[in-house]
């Protein structure tokens, strides 16, 4: 029996005919015939091509100018109604339909917007909380690109913020701790994933050397709008345009 079955083996498949098996699965998916695309190369070409951005929808915030507006979703102090404010992001009817479908699964979402009433940018600026406990003329400047100010070279916002509802048949998710006054258009939405999105034990910079990290601003303007009234001492001193909060 035993030699039998050696007899009516199926043979190897000789070279010629594993090149014509692996071509047939080769032909099955015609992604795995695809050459090497150069279209990268050919926009590294073009360093000064201009791209449209079409906004999703808009903000309705509580917040109606800079003043009270937190800099960061996270801040709880000098903001109106001293306590985290919700609004709605509004999407566009055209883009709604169907779009925000699973996104009531998820605890936050990053929001990208463009700072519509921003101008001009500096590439050094001083973070206004770098001048707490600091002389004038000692405060260090920082680029750009350090710090979250909101005049860029592009006006964009990226902000994390707490999911409260999500109404896929109207288009507008409903969040909590907005920084973002009302108006703001929406470039786009996605979740936050906490697995590829957080990094608690990261360094943080200059941010890292302050007392309190999620502090206060230093507001060097006296005295302050009322709304931004708080337990702190606020100095006496001219008011600065690149003090400017987060938002617009």
């Amino acid at each position: 029996i035993h030699r039998r079955l050696l007899h009516t083996a199926t043979p190897p498949l000789s070279s010629r005919q594993t090149d014509m098996k692996a071509s047939s699965d080769d032909a099955s998916d015609p992604r795995k015939l695809m050459p090497l695309r150069t279209y990268a190369d050919d926009l590294r070409e073009k360093p000064n091509v201009e791209y449209t951005i079409r906004p999703i929808g808009f903000v309705k915030s509580p917040y109606k100018e800079r003043f009270g507006t937190p800099r960061q979703a996270t801040v709880e102090t000098q903001i109106l109604g001293g306590t985290p404010q919700e609004g709605e992001l509004v999407l566009d009817a055209s883009i709604a339909k169907t779009s925000l479908r699973g996104l009531d699964g998820f605890d936050y979402c990053w929001v990208m917007s463009w700072m519509h009433l921003n101008t001009g940018y500096k590439p050094l600026i001083t973070p206004p909380r770098l001048r707490m406990g600091r002389k004038k003329g000692s405060v260090p400047r920082v680029g750009l690109f350090a710090t979250r100010a909101p005049h860029r070279p592009n006006q964009i916002a990226l902000s994390a913020l707490r999911i409260v509802s999500v109404c896929e048949k109207s288009g507008v998710v409903r969040v909590r701790g907005l920084d973002l006054i009302d108006g703001t258009p929406i470039i786009d939405i996605k979740p936050y994933v906490p697995y590829c999105d957080a990094f608690p034990d990261a360094a943080s910079g200059w941010v890292g050397t302050l007392p309190q990290a999620n502090g206060p601003d230093y507001v060097r303007y006296s005295p302050p709008p009322k709304h931004l009234i708080c337990e702190e001492s606020v100095p006496e001193e001219a008011s600065s345009s690149e003090d400017s909060p987060r938002a617009q």
